[in-house]
């Protein structure tokens, strides 16, 4: 395994940069675009699109949008950005079988049988846009992603100088211990903006959060009788008396006096009812196992400052010094 880190923008000046930096840390990570449009060209091998700029071969035109597919060779996800300002858009995910379909053209994203919007809402006609970013020039962006099966990554970004998580995050984080040989979509999203703090375990652990809010989605049953895309809870761990003890609450390692990290649980839980169970354990992110501040490294698995607390969560990173 071998994380790719944006090591540029990381003070993206609009959100249509921020999201041009998510696309190249993604293309350095081995993902293909396959199909793109600035707004006004649409290409088919995915040669319109070359830059977060307005203008020509620009991500910042209303309706430019780019088509991506994993190294897998089958999963793949559109991001079109929105016509209010630079920080509305609309993300599709397929896990299979790929956007082959539909219209593809200048302003309008292909389509996939098995599709699902991530992000925003409406039809590829006539998209809806949500607000993801923050304003511009005002946020700090951290971007990894994993260039080694099954490809995780994500985004993370708070507000300069303070370290506020009311930002946006879009995170495909990658489960493992999967209760059933066979779950051919062993992943979770959780996709957030500033309605909510990020990185928290209000967002991570909300069941009834749309996924244009806060909350986590997955795919259960992928490929079987009855799958659905639905909302899941990133479980906290607590005590028989509900008392909280991660995030947050563990303190440091007896032996080594490092912070600890816990992964963490994904279940729909009964109650919400339809498809249910466990999906499986983070492999990427985690509970942060003391309280710390966000933009704190931590070093983990014999890394020197290889993790970046986010809130109350953990996140791979580069080492590098952070700004706050």
């Amino acid at each position: 395994m071998s994380l790719h880190y944006n090591t540029v923008d990381r003070s993206p000046v609009t959100g249509s940069v921020a999201m041009w930096v998510v696309i190249s840390t993604l293309l350095a990570a081995g993902w293909t675009k396959l199909a793109d449009s600035d707004g006004a060209t649409y290409s088919a091998v995915g040669a319109a699109v070359s830059s977060g700029a307005v203008g020509g071969g620009g991500l910042a035109n209303n309706n430019a949008w780019v088509r991506l597919r994993a190294p897998t060779g089958t999963r793949e996800i559109t991001i079109q950005r929105g016509t209010i300002g630079h920080f509305y858009w609309r993300i599709k995910y397929s896990k299979g079988a790929g956007f082959v379909g539909g219209s593809p053209a200048a302003a309008q994203t292909p389509s996939a049988t098995d599709e699902v919007i991530i992000w925003g809402s409406g039809t590829d006609a006539a998209p809806g846009y949500v607000n993801i970013w923050g304003t511009d020039n005002s946020y700090r962006l951290q971007v990894w992603a994993d260039d080694a099966t099954p490809y995780g990554f994500g985004a993370v970004s708070w507000t300069n100088g303070s370290g506020n998580t009311n930002n946006g995050v879009l995170i495909y984080e990658p489960v493992t211990g999967l209760p059933v040989e066979g779950d051919n979509d062993p992943f979770v999203w959780h996709v957030g903006n500033g309605s909510t703090t990020q990185g928290s375990s209000g967002s991570i652990s909300n069941q009834g959060g749309s996924g244009n809010t806060s909350g986590c989605r997955a795919w259960f049953k992928p490929g079987l009788v009855g799958e659905s895309f639905v909302l899941l809870s990133g479980c906290t761990l607590n005590t028989v008396t509900n008392n909280v003890v991660a995030p947050g609450q563990i303190g440091t390692n007896a032996v080594n006096g490092k912070d600890e990290e816990i992964p963490i649980p994904f279940i729909r839980p009964s109650g919400l009812g339809g498809v249910t169970g466990y999906k499986g354990m983070s492999t990427l992110i985690s509970w942060s196992g003391s309280p710390r501040a966000t933009g704190d490294r931590l070093s983990s698995g014999g890394g020197t400052n290889n993790r970046l607390v986010y809130n109350q969560i953990t996140v791979p990173w580069d080492g590098t010094a952070v700004t706050i």
